[in-house]
C-alpha cells in the first residue's frame, strides 16, 4: 500500500516505521525539520498519573502507550532515547496533600504501579533532591519514564528509511486530494500532488487547516486566549553539579527532570498560565526567571544556576481535551491522530493506526474517535 504521512515529530515517525515494518511504500512529509514543532517544545515524561481530571479509558491508553515504549525499546535492543527510571511526586500544602493522596488511591484501585515512599528511600533515589521538612508524602511511579525526543525521532526516522520510507522536509501540504470522495494523496504549497492510497495526518496543531481542505472539521483547543492550557513554558537551565536522576513532580505541579550534560528541564503548569502563545522568551523572561527561581531550592547547588534556554511550546489538544484517532468517515482513506500526551502515547498510537490503516478495528481507541467531532 501507497502512505502519506504528514508531519515527521514523535507521532509520524512512529507511524511511518510502523507501515514501513508492514511492507507499506510510506512517504513521509513535514512542512519544516523532522521533529521541529512541538516535539521539540515537551517536556516528553512518559506517564500515565498526571493526566487529571482522566477517565478509566483514557488511562488505559496512556498505560498501553507506556508498555508500547518498552516494546518499542526491546525493538532496537539500544534505545538510547528512553530513561525508564520513574517518577517522583511530592506535595506540601495540605491542599496539595489531600490531592496527591486521592490521585494515589485512583491509581491503585486502577492497579497502577504506586509506591509510598519513607525520606530514607527518596534520598536513595535522588540524592541531590531538597525536599524539606514540610513533604510529608512521597509517591513513586516506578513504571514511568521520560525520553529525549530530538535522539528518538532521528532513531525512528533512520528505521523507517532502512525499511524504504521517503522522508521529504521542507514539504507543506496545504490539501487532501481527494477521487469519488476517497483520498488518493495530497497537494503541497508548490503545487505539486503527491498519490496515495491512504494519508495518514499527524501534523499536530496544524490538522485543523488540513482537514478544512476536505470539509471537516476538528477543534483544538486554541492557543490565544490568555491562560490557554495549549501554551506551555520549558527552561534548561545551566549545568547543576547535582546528581537528578528521573522525572520530578514538586509542589504545584513544578516539574523537572534531567536534560543531558547535567542540565535541567524545567516545567510547570501553574507558569504557564503566565505567558502567551506570541510571547517571544529567553532566559531574561520575568516568568522563565520566576520558574528557576522555584525551582532552585528543591536541589544541591542549584542556588545560582543560570538559564541556558527557554522556549514556547503549542500543545495541540483536542477542544475535549482527549485524542482524536482513527478513520474521517466522510473521507474513505483518510486518517487522523492529533493529540496532547503525543511522548506518551506515540508508540502505541502508531501500532493501533497502522493496524486499522489496514483494516482492523481497534477497541482502545473507540472513545476517541475524530467523528464525535466532525
Amino acid at each position: 500500500m501507497r502512505c502519506i504521512v504528514i508531519g515527521a515529530g514523535i507521532i509520524g515517525a512512529t507511524v511511518a516505521w510502523r507501515l514501513a515494518q508492514r511492507g507499506d511504500a510510506v512517504t513521509l512529509l513535514d512542512r519544516a525539520l523532522p521533529g521541529s514543532g512541538t516535539s521539540s517544545t515537551t517536556f516528553a515524561w512518559v506517564n500515565a498519573s498526571g493526566k487529571d481530571p482522566c477517565p478509566r479509558a483514557y488511562h488505559e491508553l496512556n498505560t498501553a502507550g507506556m508498555d508500547a515504549h518498552r516494546r518499542l525499546a526491546a525493538e532496537f535492543g539500544d534505545a538510547p532515547w528512553l530513561v525508564p527510571t520513574g517518577a517522583l511526586e511530592w506535595e506540601t500544602s495540605p491542599a496539595g496533600l489531600e490531592r496527591l493522596a486521592a490521585r494515589a488511591r485512583r491509581l491503585a484501585d486502577w492497579d497502577y504501579n504506586v509506591r509510598h515512599l519513607t525520606r530514607h528511600e527518596v534520598e536513595r533515589l535522588e540524592p541531590d533532591l531538597l525536599l524539606g521538612p514540610d513533604a510529608q508524602e512521597v509517591i513513586f511511579y516506578p513504571d514511568e519514564a521520560h525520553i529525549f525526543p530530538s535522539i528518538y525521532i532521528a532513531c525512528l526516522l533512520r528505521a523507517a528509511g532502512a525499511h524504504g520510507t521517503v522522508l521529504r522536509a521542507n514539504t507543506d501540504v496545504v490539501e487532501i486530494a481527494t477521487t469519488g470522495g476517497r483520498a488518493s494523496g495530497v497537494v503541497t504549497r508548490s503545487g505539486e500532488r503527491l498519490d496515495a492510497d491512504a494519508v495518514i495526518c499527524c501534523c499536530g496543531r496544524w490538522t485543523p487547516d488540513i482537514l478544512r481542505s476536505v470539509g471537516a472539521d476538528l477543534p483544538l483547543i486554541s492557543p490565544a486566549p490568555a491562560g490557554s492550557e495549549a501554551v506551555g513554558l520549558l527552561v534548561r537551565t545551566a549545568a547543576v553539579v547535582a546528581d537528578v536522576r528521573r522525572v520530578l513532580i514538586g509542589p504545584s505541579g513544578l516539574a523537572m527532570r534531567p536534560d543531558g550534560g547535567g542540565h535541567l528541564l524545567l516545567h510547570s503548569d501553574v507558569y504557564d498560565r503566565a505567558v502567551s502563545a506570541d510571547l517571544e522568551v529567553s532566559p531574561a523572561t520575568p516568568t522563565a526567571i520566576d520558574l528557576l527561581w522555584a525551582a532552585r531550592p528543591l536541589v544541591r547547588h542549584m542556588q545560582q544556576t543560570p538559564i541556558d534556554s527557554a522556549v514556547i511550546g503549542i500543545r495541540p489538544i483536542p477542544a475535549d481535551g482527549f485524542s482524536a484517532v482513527g478513520r474521517v468517515a466522510s473521507v474513505d482513506g483518510l486518517y487522523v491522530i492529533v493529540t496532547h500526551s503525543g511522548v506518551t502515547l506515540a508508540p502505541i498510537l502508531a501500532e493501533l493506526a497502522a493496524s486499522e490503516v489496514h483494516g482492523a478495528v481497534e477497541r482502545l481507541l473507540e472513545p476517541f474517535r475524530p467523528d464525535r467531532f466532525l
